[in-house]
């Protein structure tokens, strides 16, 4: 049952991290043919802010004073 937990705190933090990331305007900055390689980018962040979020919550929940 604690699996579950854990994956679904996973999946709802990159969720939440791609939401945030789609707020700011970046088309400023993609170059032109070079949007597939910005989707990238995009997603392998959204990855690395979800999982800390995740690993944030996970060891705030755990702290015992």
């Amino acid at each position: 049952m604690y699996q579950v937990i854990k994956l679904t705190t996973y999946i709802i933090c990159i969720m939440i991290s791609m939401y945030s990331l789609s707020s700011i305007r970046f088309d400023d900055l993609i170059r032109k043919g070079q949007e597939r390689l910005f989707y990238v980018l995009f997603i392998i962040v959204s990855l690395v802010l979800g999982y800390n979020l995740a690993q944030f919550i996970f060891d705030f929940t755990t702290i015992h004073f």
